[in-house]
């Protein structure tokens, strides 16, 4: 008996198209031809092809890839070439037709397992082939250092110390996943290591950073067994910069003028006053770390820089920006410089509900005035005046009585005496009012008042203070309407309400009135807020 000749032996391959891009060409059925195993036109997700019929995922669906008739024929059964490649090529024409047949319902017959209710068929193939990938980056917050932030030239910058780095993940089968971390630079002592939080999640710590080390990270994902490798994730470039970013000191002429308050390196609100002739100042600051940028009002300043400033008007506002070496981190200084007389009362507001009321930068518009030494404030309806506290700012070096911040009766005007630095004094008479105080008055005076409208009367209404409003008159009936309504019951001359019965916002209440057979009635415009 003569020796068989077997077919060459071949590998079974899965040739991916436009999926798994992470992967060119991946074996994931290594079967050899055996004459006894074979089985010809097998067809299925995890066999690429058997001999016959190679399948394989397109973006559109599935493709056949064709090799030579009989080449997988069992020796026994192709005694005749000829014949055997020519019934080869039919069968192999028909299971190309049955297998185009079957394509049409490829998600029934190619994906065995396929929820055609819960996952389209490329979202399968992802799922069942166990892609992974990382999507991004993000900074996290040590209890020692800062958030590595992304500078504008795209890199990333890390404080001196401790770094943590968050990589997120795309991991649809959930792998606990073999990582590698290759990097290059100048790490110096820095160690760097990547553990994986979560299934979504790997974390990059870098220890012991010192400024200006760089480092070049790449994140290598393999699959548990370490046998597939996934798509490489590299980082930004990391730089080790300082966070610093604060002054050490700020200066007007050089120390002659003083800060208040004194300077601390907390602080970022300071004032100083100079009398009406000066007319410019100049103002320093020195920063803390010398790897750090400093700007006033935008322009450049160089650290410890004498700036001149020029005083413009009695409020000169100027604002030093400190900018750490990283790029990114900053920090502002504001000095307002006021400029005048050294008794002025810059500011009497009162804070209520959030809101301020009085005069001065900041205030309720149309809430307070001053006029020469006199002080009007207007507050919303129902604020109890007897028992305020006024926050107050005055002249640099100045003094007042009473102290800002003193609990006290409004309910008649109050004064307030400011001494200069210079010796000068001045007095302010303060005179508060709430709007609507009181009961507020409908006066009817005859049929000739038929059109008269009171909707200029605006009330600020807050809390549960009660409203009340009275309608006066030789009038048979009454009737009264919220916001155009009739409102039922309310039909005599007085209506009592609570704010508690209206919602926030602008309402109109009026009030109508019959004489002699002919309809009369005014109106009134409140404003609800506070509940």
């Amino acid at each position: 008996m003569g020796k068989k000749n077997y077919p060459p032996q071949r590998d079974f391959t899965y040739e991916p198209v436009g999926l798994l891009t992470n992967v060119s060409r991946r074996r994931l059925c290594d079967f050899r031809e055996d004459p006894k195993t074979h089985y010809s036109g097998r067809l299925g997700l995890n066999l690429a092809g058997h001999c016959g019929n190679g399948l394989a995922p397109s973006a559109t669906g599935f493709y056949i890839t064709p090799y030579a008739p009989g080449a997988c024929l069992p020796p026994e059964k192709n005694k005749n070439p000829e014949k055997s490649g020519a019934k080869s090529q039919k069968a192999q024409k028909f299971s190309f037709s049955l297998f185009m047949l079957l394509a049409a319902f490829c998600p029934l017959t190619l994906l065995p397992g396929c929820d055609l209710l819960a996952n389209s068929p490329m979202e399968f193939i992802e799922e069942h082939t166990g892609v992974a990938t990382a999507t991004g980056w993000s900074g996290r917050r040590l209890p020692e250092g800062q958030t590595p932030v992304t500078r504008p030239d795209g890199a990333v910058a890390i404080p001196p110390g401790d770094s943590l780095i968050a990589v997120r993940l795309h991991n649809p089968r959930n792998y606990s996943l073999s990582l590698e971390l290759l990097y290059s630079g100048t790490p110096g002592s820095a160690a760097c290591t990547a553990v994986q939080e979560s299934s979504d999640t790997v974390l990059i710590t870098i220890t012991g950073a010192a400024l200006d080390d760089e480092y070049h990270l790449t994140l290598i994902l393999k699959s548990p067994d370490r046998l597939r490798e996934f798509q490489p994730y590299t980082l930004p470039a990391l730089r080790c910069l300082s966070f610093t970013a604060a002054l050490a000191d700020i200066q007007i002429d050089g120390g002659a003028i003083d800060l208040s308050p004194s300077f601390d390196g907390a602080a970022a609100e300071y004032t100083a006053g100079v009398s009406e002739a000066v007319t410019a100042v100049t103002i320093a600051g020195t920063l803390l770390d010398s790897s750090a940028s400093l700007t006033l009002n935008a322009q450049p300043a160089g650290d410890a820089e004498d700036v001149v400033c020029p005083l413009d008007a009695a409020i000169n506002i100027f604002t030093l920006r400190v900018r750490a070496q990283n790029g990114v981190s900053f920090k502002d200084y504001r000095i307002t410089v006021y400029r005048g007389d050294p008794a002025s009362l810059l500011a009497f507001y009162f804070s209520i509900d959030g809101k301020t009321y009085g005069f001065g930068a900041g205030t309720q518009s149309g809430s307070g005035s001053i006029n020469g030494t006199d002080i009007t404030i207007s507050l919303p309806y129902g604020t109890d005046v007897s028992s305020l506290s006024p926050v107050i700012t005055i002249f640099p070096g100045a003094a007042i009585n009473p102290a800002p911040g003193t609990v006290d009766d409004f309910t008649n005007s109050k004064t307030y005496a400011v001494s200069g630095g210079e010796g000068s004094t001045r007095t302010y008479t303060v005179t508060v009012k709430a709007q609507g105080q009181g009961a507020v008055g409908f006066t009817f005076t005859g049929p000739a008042d038929e059109s008269i409208d009171l909707s200029d009367q605006v009330l600020v209404w807050k809390d549960d203070t009660p409203l009340n409003l009275l309608a006066s008159g030789p009038y048979a009936s009454w009737q009264w309407y919220l916001d155009g309504a009739a409102m039922s019951g309310e039909t005599s001359a007085g209506l009592n309400m609570s704010a508690r019965d209206f919602s926030a916002g602008k309402h109109t209440i009026s009030v109508r009135v019959e004489k002699d057979g002919r309809l009369y009635s005014k109106e009134a415009v409140i404003s609800v807020e506070g509940l």
